[in-house]
């Protein structure tokens, strides 16, 4: 096995490294380092496994370079990194000017989420000589939950203030402290949906942040060091489509429909989509609405002219049977008011969302559209 980046290369470019007082970008070059192993499709333990392998030659390179390394590498929790420097600093290899700094303390996490469900960030702080810094991790849940961008904050101050200013202008969000074990399991979490799929493939690339993959290593090293305990954290993403939708037909709401078992072939497309990205089918969402009559139904259903007559109503059925569904137990009237003017609005445009051109071609060429015309 081979390390992703020559070995010289990398202790080069740690260089302009070896002055700097705070470990900060040095963990971050490192990180950076890592990141390049998880692109390629390595996951974390094969990772250390290569580390291992590379660390006897950095310990046999004994510049200081290969110390900062091998110490920037410990700080992010790297295997057998704390002992290869050990050894070069007591063979009489100069250390990093940080080496000997305080360790990291944890201050307060902080969760910054929208009422719907459709995504949370957490941001949790930490103290070294008295300077704090946080991690912060977006989690979608439209995606089934993955850690979709990550990265350090140094102004953690300004960055409070600006996600202060942001609950102040968009309804319906939030930003509240959180405990820290529940922040460590939800990210926690998070990370290994994403790593489930694989830092090589394209799909899950076109999601993430721009720098996740660089920023990773540094993320996860700060949320282990948070604290662990027996913390709350969502269900799995794993939805039983059938049976959702069996209770949907079987529901007040579908018997005042003209067709209650049409009605469940097309929820069964919409829970079916929503299911595949690994999220509860029975949330609802701005976008979520948005999404099923707007892109969804035109994009993949065929339908008669009754039809799409009849789509509103199975939505507006849909809409109010998901809202008596637990995850809508903390959504306040005015919120579920919000819901039912875009549900209003998206029906108001579905009529010539689905005539649309573009939407017709798309729908007859797409190979898994489902016809539900009669």
């Amino acid at each position: 096995m081979n390390s992703p980046l020559p070995l010289d290369d990398v202790l080069a470019d740690a260089t302009p490294l070896l002055d700097d007082v705070d470990p900060l970008q040095a963990e971050l070059w490192c990180s950076d380092f890592l990141g390049a192993f998880w692109l390629q499709g390595v996951d974390d333990a094969a990772a250390g496994e290569i580390i291992a392998e590379v660390l006897p030659l950095v310990e046999k390179a004994a510049t200081p370079e290969a110390n900062l390394l091998c110490h920037a590498l410990a700080a992010l929790g790297v295997e057998g990194a704390a002992d290869a420097a050990e050894k070069l600093t007591a063979s009489g290899v100069p250390a990093p000017a940080w080496a000997a700094g305080t360790g990291v303390d944890v201050g307060e996490c902080f969760r910054y989420a929208d009422d719907f469900g459709d995504q949370e960030s957490l941001l949790c702080t930490f103290i070294r000589d008295a300077v704090p810094h946080a991690a912060f991790v977006l989690i979608d849940h439209t995606l089934g939950g993955i850690a979709k961008d990550a990265f350090v904050v140094d102004d953690v101050a300004s960055v409070l203030a600006a996600l202060e200013e942001q609950c102040a202008q968009e309804p319906f969000t939030s930003l509240a402290p959180v405990d820290a074990t529940v922040a460590r399991a939800r990210m926690e979490r998070a990370f290994a949906f994403t790593d489930a799929v694989g830092g090589d493939d394209p799909d899950l690339a076109e999601e993430l942040g721009e720098d996740f993959a660089a920023t990773r290593a540094f993320v996860r090293a700060r949320v282990a060091a948070l604290p662990a305990g027996e913390a709350e954290v969502p269900a799995d993403s794993e939805h039983e489509v059938d049976a959702l939708v069996r209770d949907f037909v079987a529901s007040p709401e579908a018997a005042g429909l003209a067709d209650p078992a049409w009605a469940g072939r097309l929820a069964t497309v919409w829970a079916t989509h929503v299911a595949a990205a690994g999220d509860d089918p029975r949330r609802m969402s701005p976008g979520r609405i948005e999404e099923l009559l707007i892109d969804v139904t035109p994009g993949g259903v065929l339908l008669d002219a009754a039809g799409q007559r009849a789509v509103p109503a199975v939505a507006e059925a849909w809409l109010t049977w998901s809202l008596r569904g637990s995850w809508a137990a903390t959504l306040s009237a005015d919120a579920t008011a919000y819901l039912a003017e875009v549900l209003a609005e998206a029906v108001d445009e579905f009529p010539s969302g689905y005539l649309d051109l573009q939407a017709v071609l798309f729908r007859h060429g797409n190979p898994e559209t489902v016809d539900l015309r009669g």
